[in-house]
């Protein structure tokens, strides 16, 4: 279906503030949350593997409290890591606490609340996240000088 895959990433494009959830379901009827947990269901893996695909972007709707801490966590990640990556591409924001408003903007209000996310954590969270990735980085490369 590459036609409506190219329909889908430039819906993305043109419109960025629209969930590309919501793009996909518009273009499909489904999305690819939906879909993988088909597969995983097919394939008979756990519940939980499937569940915490199947509400990925949407864990507060999931019944077993464990299970929705866990994927309110990895939804974070999951939008963080997105973000970061669109950030390294064009991003020109400066103000890390700016930056850190612009991420917990696109948590649900909810998920915020369960993980207890505030601007002030969040900013801490990017931090981590940058010395962790810069170490990463230095034992992907040792012989390499990273100048940042």
């Amino acid at each position: 279906m590459p036609a409506k895959v190219t329909q889908i990433l430039d819906s993305h494009i043109k419109t960025p503030n629209e969930a590309e959830l919501d793009i996909e379901t518009r273009v499909l009827g489904f999305t690819y949350n939906q879909l993988s947990a088909k597969i995983l269901s097919h394939w008979k893996l756990p519940e939980e593997i499937i569940l915490s695909l199947q509400h990925l972007h949407e864990p507060h709707i999931v019944a077993d409290p464990t299970l929705q801490m866990e994927n309110a966590i990895l939804n974070v990640a999951t939008i963080v890591s997105g973000l970061l990556e669109i950030d390294d591409l064009s991003s020109g924001i400066e103000d890390n606490n700016e930056q850190a408003k612009l991420y917990l903007a696109q948590i649900h209000p909810e998920i915020q609340a369960n993980l207890d996310l505030t601007t002030e954590n969040m900013d801490t969270l990017l931090f981590e996240i940058e010395l962790d990735a810069l170490e990463i980085l230095g034992i992907i490369f040792p012989n390499t000088s990273l100048i940042f």
